[in-house]
């Protein structure tokens, strides 16, 4: 069941999807499922429907690129 107009799903760029692991792992404690070598997720983070990270020479900044925010609008 997804949340009624509420962040559901984030992707962030990283350009090193080993190095995001760790450090999210030991900052914060998550978890991942990797899907293949280019994408690992990560669940109950505070988004509903958990997050990404995807292989990408762009990190998040304004001028090379920026995180993907899925909203969930149910009519």
């Amino acid at each position: 069941m997804f949340d009624h107009e509420k962040i559901n799903y984030l992707e962030f760029p990283a350009k090193d999807i080993e190095l995001a692991k760790s450090f999210f792992s030991a900052a914060f404690g998550w978890s991942f499922v990797d899907y293949g070598p280019e994408y690992v997720a990560f669940e109950g983070q505070g988004v509903a429907g958990g997050g990404g990270f995807f292989q990408s020479d762009l990190v998040a900044t304004i001028g090379t690129g920026s995180v993907l925010v899925v909203f969930i609008v149910m009519t």
